[in-house]
Formats: structure tokens, C-alpha cells, sequence
């Protein structure tokens, strides 16, 4: 070390440090020691006003070799072979450091100019008052990664086969996963840490991400982080076969949970069935295409979970080219109308608008259209899986006719033959209650009588009420 001080009533310092250390060595010396490993080799000029140290320069490199630092949350050691820091006078910069993750990898890149400023200032300030004024520094950062995968990394493994989505989903149904609450997974698998007071601007691209059971590929997106809120903007990659956009932000004013997030997500082209399996209760009942976009806030708690009543959203679905695959309600429908289930199980398009409030899944004006078979839907579905739904469906008095809906002998039975001899579809609307394993159906035979009235241009309700056969309880 070289060492210079002048101006004895007001010292200022300036010299030259240049040694190594064995890191390892010095986190031993810490009150809490540091689990890392490794040498740091650096070269350093400083200046310094002994009476405000915060004031500091310090400027040359620090070169790391052969670093691991083990940290509590993860279960791999994460590793720097070679990287090289430059103290830029009261900031620090670092260009491509490679950090080794297990089998997973980060690229990191950062500059800030006052970084340095301001950690020294932390370390010096004695009240909390003066600690919370010091200005906060900006970093900019940039992340790249080959593959990251959360499986390898994080200490919960028996957690694995668990994905977030399987969590969110639990949870706003009030289920458990595996005997065992969402919320407590959520706490060993996605541990929320604690966000440091800075303000930074950065550019995250991951070519491949793995998050058991999904993942995701050529994942973009830039984030910014000040005056407490966390904002993810231009969100883009490659996700169930579809594409994903959008973006979030996460407000932490408060810096303890709960939190608020609000979100604008876009999936377009996806695989439906990969989709509905991670994010509803309808699992693989649904294959085909789908359109998804929602936007809405959410107040979740330390798991990084949301309850039921505090999810508010909107946006749209549309299904399309589809089928569906052993579907409670499909399978009611086609036992109260006596149809072959291919009847209705191939779709053209299904969708329309929807609210999330209050706990229900909420639709008015959902369209479905199938070969033979057109219907709206509105009402809502409980995220429980409870139903309250109407569907207004369009179906040939043949149909209604082979379903026992519609009989007659004798006079009728001519105005029956009239009625199937004619293939134009009669609106039936039949209400929807149950759950979403065991869906209940009652008809509307009062707005059948109605249809057919006007089918028949008014020849009596009398004629009607025996023409139409109540159904089953």
C-alpha cells in the first residue's frame, strides 16, 4: 500500500492498494461469516477525505477467480470461474461476468456510478433518519442465460413436480396439493427475498426457462425498479405452444407483504389443453388453440399467492379448431338430448369476454359453434368449481324430437312431422348448475313453449303444453 495525507486539520488520503485475498479467509473474520470461497486479486488508486469518507474514490479492477458462494435459498453453489470488477471512482461496472448455476447459467453485466457512494454512506450513517435520505443509486444491468432451470436450483425439490401455476390454482380453489396447503409450498419453493432500496433499469433474456411442470423458451423482457414498484415491460417469449406478451409491475411501497400486482398478459396461439392444465380447473378436457388475454391486480401475500376475493380481472378467450375430451358438461348435454357425444365434442370456436370478481369466473355472451350445434353461454363458474351458467342453444326440432323432448299422436303427431320436417334450428335454453365434474341441466320449457309459438304462428299454448314433453327431474 502507498498512502499519501496532506491538509492535517482536514485530512485527504490518496494512494494505491494492490494485493490478494483469500476470500474464504477474510468472511471468516466477519461477525457473520460468509459461506464463499475463492481469491480476489486487485489494483486500486483512492482518494478520500477522512472527514466525510463517503465522499470516496476508488478506481482500478478486482480480479475473482474461482469463486462459489453458497447462498441459504438455493441448493447449488453459484460459481465464477473468472470475472473481472471496475471500481469507477464512487460506482462499479462489470461486463459479461459467467456465473454457473449447476446446470443452469447467468450471464451478468452492471454498471452504476454511485453505487459505491452510496454503500460506503450506508455503512457510515448512525440513524435511521439519515439512512433513509441518502439519494438512491441507479444501476443498469443486463441478464442472459442459455438455461435456467428452478428444479436444479431451489432447496425444495420434493416441490418440483409443483409449478406456480398448480399453486395459484390450488389456492384460489382452497384445495390442498398433495395433502399439504399451497401457500406453505409456495413459501419453500419461491421464498420471497428481500428487495433491496435501489433504483435499476435492466434487459433479462433467457433462451430457455424451465419451471417444473412448465417451460418457457426466448423469454425478453426489460425491468425497472424505483420508488418502491418493480415493473416487468415488454414481456415476450415462447409458452404452450403459443406466444406471450405483455407485462406486470409489483408495488412494495409498504416493504412487507401484502403486495399488489397488476398485471397485462397476451397468449396467442396457444395449446389449450397445456394452458387450461396449468392455470384452471378444466385440466386436459379441452385440446385445440387458444387466444388468452387478461389484465387485472392482485394483493398476495408473503407465498406470492393471491386469495380468491382478491383477484380482480378481465379480458378474452377464444378457443379454437377444438374438442372436448371426457368433459362433465359436454357429457350431460349429450345424455339429456340422447346425441352421440361427437355431436358436440368437436368445435369450430368457443369464447368470448370475462370477469374474474369476487371469487367467480364471470362470462356473458361466450359463443360456441360446432357442426350441427351453435350456443351462447353466460353466468359465471365458481374457481371452486361450482356452476351457474345459461346456455342458449340453437337445435333442430329433430333433435328435440329423438330426445323425447318433443312427442304426439293423432293430430299432434301431424304437427309434429311438421315441425321435424323443417331443420331450422329452435332456440333452447337450459340452465346449468352443479360443479364442473357433476353438472346439473334444467330446460326452459316455458321459453321452448315461446320459440315454438312462433315456429307456429300462434295456434294455441294449449297444443304446445301437450307437445312438449317435460323432461326427466
Amino acid at each position: 500500500m502507498q498512502l499519501n495525507v496532506t491538509e492535517f486539520q482536514a485530512p485527504l488520503a490518496n494512494g494505491r492498494a494492490k494485493g490478494e485475498l483469500d476470500l474464504a479467509r477474510f468472511a471468516a473474520l466477519q461477525e457473520e461469516p460468509m459461506p464463499v470461497t475463492g481469491d480476489a486479486k486487485f489494483d486500486l488508486s483512492f482518494w478520500a477525505a477522512l472527514k466525510a469518507p463517503e465522499g470516496s474514490r476508488l478506481t482500478g479492477p478486482i480480479e475473482l477467480s474461482n469463486i462459489s458462494y453458497q447462498s441459504p435459498s438455493l441448493a447449488v453453489p453459484a460459481r465464477i470461474r473468472s470475472a473481472t470488477v471496475q471500481l469507477t471512482g464512487m460506482g462499479v461496472s462489470a461486463q459479461a461476468i459467467p456465473v454457473e448455476l449447476g446446470g443452469s447459467d447467468l450471464t451478468l453485466s452492471f454498471s452504476s456510478e454511485r453505487l459505491l457512494q452510496y454503500v460506503l454512506q450506508r455503512a457510515l450513517e448512525d440513524t435511521a433518519a439519515r439512512v433513509t435520505a441518502a439519494p438512491l443509486p441507479q444501476v443498469q444491468f443486463a441478464v442472459t442465460s442459455r438455461r435456467l432451470d428452478t428444479s436444479e436450483l431451489l432447496v425444495a425439490a420434493d416441490t418440483a413436480a409443483v409449478g406456480y401455476s398448480d399453486m395459484l390454482t390450488a389456492r384460489l380453489a382452497g384445495r390442498t396439493l398433495e395433502g399439504r396447503d399451497p401457500g406453505e409450498l409456495a413459501r419453500e419453493r419461491y421464498p420471497l427475498p428481500p428487495i433491496p432500496p435501489l433504483s435499476a433499469t435492466g434487459r433479462v433474456q433467457i433462451a430457455e426457462f424451465l419451471n417444473p411442470p412448465t417451460r418457457a423458451r426466448d423469454i425478453v423482457f426489460d425491468v425497472e425498479v424505483g420508488n418502491g414498484v418493480l415493473e416487468v415491460k415488454n414481456l415476450s417469449g415462447q409458452l404452450y405452444g403459443g406466444r406471450v406478451t405483455g407485462g406486470l409491475s409489483l408495488d412494495f411501497r409498504q416493504a412487507r407483504p401484502p403486495f399488489t400486482l397488476s398485471y397485462d398478459l397476451k397468449l396467442a396461439g396457444g395449446q389449450a389443453g397445456d394452458f387450461l392444465t396449468r392455470w384452471t380447473r378444466l385440466g386436459s378436457a379441452l385440446s385445440g388453440l387458444v387466444d388468452f388475454d387478461i389484465s387485472g391486480s392482485a394483493t398476495i401475500d408473503e407465498t406470492l399467492l393471491p386469495t380468491p376475493d382478491a383477484v380482480d380481472a378481465a379480458g378474452r378467450a377464444t378457443f379454437k379448431q377444438g374438442r372436448f375430451q371426457d368433459f362433465g358438461l359436454t357429457r350431460a348435454l349429450a345424455s339429456q338430448f340422447r346425441l352421440d357425444t361427437e355431436f358436440i365434442s368437436n368445435f369450430q370456436q368457443l369464447g368470448g369476454a370475462y370477469e374474474i370478481k369476487g371469487g367467480q369466473f364471470i362470462i356473458e355472451g361466450w359463443d360456441f359453434s360446432a357442426r350441427q350445434l351453435n350456443a351462447g353461454i353466460s353466468g359465471s363458474a365458481g374457481l371452486g368449481g361450482t356452476l351457474d351458467l345459461r346456455l342458449a342453444m340453437e337445435v333442430p326440432p329433430s333433435v328435440l324430437q329423438r330426445a323425447g323432448l318433443l312427442q304426439g299422436s293423432g293430430p299432434l303427431g301431424g304437427l309434429l312431422s311438421q315441425l321435424t320436417q323443417d331443420e331450422t334450428p329452435l332456440q333452447v335454453a337450459v340452465g346449468v348448475g352443479g360443479t364442473m365434474s357433476a353438472p346439473t341441466l334444467v330446460l326452459d320449457t316455458e321459453a321452448l313453449q315461446e320459440e315454438l309459438a312462433k315456429r307456429l304462428e300462434g295456434r294455441g299454448r294449449d297444443l304446445l303444453r301437450r307437445l312438449i314433453k317435460p323432461p326427466p327431474q
